[in-house]
Order: structure tokens, then C-alpha cells, then sequence
């Protein structure tokens, strides 16, 4: 949440909080700072026998497909934003995504994940777009997030919806809505993105 993953020269000063350091071959320092104390680091190998990424659902851009989507979503009752937010269901989606998603997809995020699947196709290209524009931008920083080389992410610009309560939605100039939903914002478009 808090933490960060540095890449630095080894003989810069470490900050407080810096809990580890890696020396990469290059002679610079991988480090990890975490003034809050989120993370962890565990030793082992291979990753697949870790527990908590056993648990994980599939990667949404190297292996979750259409026909797989349209399987998880099958029957699912709760909101198609809890269940994209699951990281059971689908891994590595945090708020800001889904809400973009969401919107590309043109799907409401009250909308029952069960009555879905025929819009799998339209939901993972906008899940993957949302993603993959996110990753060009190096994050998207709101308040402290920087990169691997400390340089601030630069998505936030390219937002459509997440964070732009009243502003006009890009698509057909409806301003943004917001409510709060399992104690997380959610922003949507009611014109493009109808019950």
C-alpha cells in the first residue's frame, strides 16, 4: 500500500525504513522501504508453492480468455465490481482498474456478475486496455506511488472516469457519478454505463 521497490545506486545513503536490499549485478541496490509495514519478504522457491498466490485467479492479460471470464462469471451474484475487485476470481485488479474497465466495457458496476457473461468479450478488452494503458503511464499515482526508478506515474491524466466526480464523462459529456460501495469509491457514467 505504502511501500515501495527502489531501484538505487548501492552507495547512495539507504532511507529510513529501507528493510532490504538486493544487489543486483549491475552494483546497484533493489531495495525495499516500507514506513508502514504492509509487506513482507519470504524466502522460497518456486513461487507456485506459496499459498497466497495459489490463491490467486488468473493474470486478466496473460491467462484469463474470453471462455474462461465467461465461466467464473456464470452464476455470480454479487456486483460485477466485488467480483472483479476478487482477487480470487480475477488477479491483479485494484479499484482505479476496475472502475476504468467498467467503463470501456459500458457496464454498471451495481450489475449482478451473473447477467455478464455475454459481455465478457467488451469487459476483458476493457479490462486489458485499462491495464495495459496504466502500464505505458508507469501507474497511476494519486498521491505517493513512484516506479522502480523513483519517477511518479503518470496515468492519472488519462483517467476517464476514476477520481472525476461531476466532471463530464469523456465518451457523451453525462457528468460522473460517485458512490461508495463495500467502503471503496466507485465512479461510473449513468449514461454509458446504464443498469
Amino acid at each position: 500500500m505504502s511501500g515501495r521497490l527502489l531501484v538505487e545506486p548501492a552507495d547512495n545513503p539507504r532511507p529510513a525504513h529501507t528493510h532490504l536490499a538486493w544487489l543486483l549485478e549491475d552494483g546497484r541496490e533493489l531495495r525495499f522501504r516500507d514506513p508502514r509495514r504492509f509487506g513482507f519478504v519470504a524466502a522460497q522457491a518456486p513461487l507456485s508453492a506459496r499459498r497466497e498466490l495459489q490463491e490467486l485467479g488468473p493474470d486478466p492479460l496473460t491467462e484469463l480468455d474470453v471462455a474462461g471470464l465467461i465461466r467464473r462469471l456464470t452464476g455470480v451474484r454479487a456486483p460485477i465490481k466485488a467480483f472483479l475487485l476478487d482477487q480470487r476470481r480475477v488477479g491483479g485488479i485494484g479499484n482505479i482498474y476496475v472502475c476504468e474497465a467498467l467503463h470501456r466495457a459500458g457496464i454498471h458496476p451495481s450489475t449482478p456478475a451473473g447477467r455478464t457473461p455475454r459481455r465478457a468479450v467488451a469487459l476483458l478488452e476493457g479490462i486489458r486496455s485499462a491495464l495495459e494503458l496504466g502500464i505505458r503511464n508507469r501507474g497511476t499515482t494519486l498521491r505517493d506511488y513512484v516506479d522502480s526508478t523513483g519517477v511518479r506515474g503518470n496515468n492519472a491524466a488519462t483517467l476517464r472516469v476514476y477520481g472525476r466526480h461531476g466532471k463530464p464523462c469523456p465518451v457523451c459529456g453525462t457528468p460522473v457519478s460517485r458512490r461508495i460501495d463495500a467502503g471503496r469509491s466507485t465512479f461510473f457514467c449513468g449514461r454509458c454505463q446504464r443498469r
